[in-house]
């Protein structure tokens, strides 16, 4: 299920605000081993982020204003969460 402003999986995983201008958290309704990887949309790698706990988050201020592809890896089926930046 996804919602304008957020994003939902399987009422496990939700991560906000969407676009995010400052920080992009991610929440687990269960600790599950979460990997995340943040690409822009040229493909390019900029962060790698991996957690066991319910939460993260992913410091999105120092990032140019564009759409940002973040691929999450745990026991719930991959998933990617398309984000982007609002404008500055």
């Amino acid at each position: 299920m996804n919602r304008v402003g957020n994003e939902t999986w399987s009422d496990s995983i939700f991560i906000f605000p969407t676009p995010a201008d400052h920080a992009l958290h991610i929440l687990a309704n269960r600790t599950v081993p979460l990997q995340c990887v943040l690409y822009d949309g040229s493909g390019r790698k900029w962060v790698r982020n991996a957690t066991d706990s319910l939460e993260a988050d992913i410091d999105m201020f120092v990032y140019q204003p564009g759409m940002y592809y973040l691929p999450l890896t745990s026991d719930i089926p991959d998933q990617t969460f398309k984000g982007f930046r609002k404008n500055a």
